[in-house]
């Protein structure tokens, strides 16, 4: 059926060692998702992000279970304003993530 070829996979990204790809979406359905490696490995090694689309319109639409909510001021979590609990973009107080570089066999941390 496909004459020896693999059929297209959806939503995939292959990529092959020093590559990168830059992706164009069409922000259209507001919510907090998650891209990330399928491989876990690469995963915990930071693979991942998380995209936030459209959250002047989550916050108007959008409502938390109230459990969550009760979950997240047990934990301290703030349950209001950006991600670092602030108004606007005032991100102060949130944890800036380490920059990784170098290869495989040499890598150093940057902050």
């Amino acid at each position: 059926r496909f004459k020896g070829r693999q059929p297209m996979r959806r939503d995939t990204i292959t990529l092959a060692l020093g590559q990168y790809v830059k992706v164009r979406i069409q922000a259209d359905n507001p919510g907090v998702w998650f891209q990330h490696c399928h491989q876990e490995q690469h995963n915990l090694s930071g693979l991942g992000f998380t995209l936030i689309e459209a959250p002047d319109v989550m916050q108007r639409t959008l409502r938390m279970p109230s459990e969550m909510m009760e979950f997240c001021r047990m934990l301290g979590h703030p349950t209001q304003g950006n991600s670092a609990g602030r108004a606007g973009s005032d991100m102060t107080g949130i944890e800036q993530p380490i920059a990784i570089s170098g290869s495989a066999n040499s890598i150093s941390d940057t902050v």
